[in-house]
């Protein structure tokens, strides 16, 4: 399977995850210059900002160890401009990230926030295989 059809059908896994959860999706694959966001939902009143890594084998990792420092940083930068396009202020809002490793299919949430992405922490991946 090439990298971009694993991609669609990990997002598309993680869309049905999130709704089968009782998640609204707002928008896929929003993109800017400062990154892309590859899901924004509504978990209640909060927005979540989802990041989906899929792959089809730890061979060359896992899906969590692909949330670099740098992708945090650029998902927070996208979140914001999000934020500011939609006029969402003073709202709640929470980064989660959905590994898909195969078949297997693992959604974390709150894995970091815009303080963590600010400041260019480790991924919270790292060490959860």
């Amino acid at each position: 399977m090439n990298n971009r059809r694993s991609a669609i059908e990990g997002e598309s896994g993680a869309a049905k995850l999130l709704e089968d959860k009782g998640f609204k999706i707002i928008e896929r694959n929003y993109r800017t210059r400062a990154g892309e966001i590859d899901i924004v939902a509504k978990d209640g009143g909060t927005y979540v900002f989802v990041e989906v890594k899929a792959r089809a084998t730890a061979e060359f990792g896992t899906p969590g160890e692909m949330v670099t420092p740098a992708k945090m940083y650029k998902l927070a930068g996208a979140a914001k401009q999000w934020l500011a396009e939609k006029g969402v202020r003073n709202k709640p809002c929470r980064f989660d990230v959905v590994t898909v490793l195969g078949e297997k299919i693992e959604h974390i949430e709150g894995a970091f926030d815009m303080d963590d992405a600010a400041r260019g922490a480790y991924s919270v991946f790292k060490h959860r295989g």
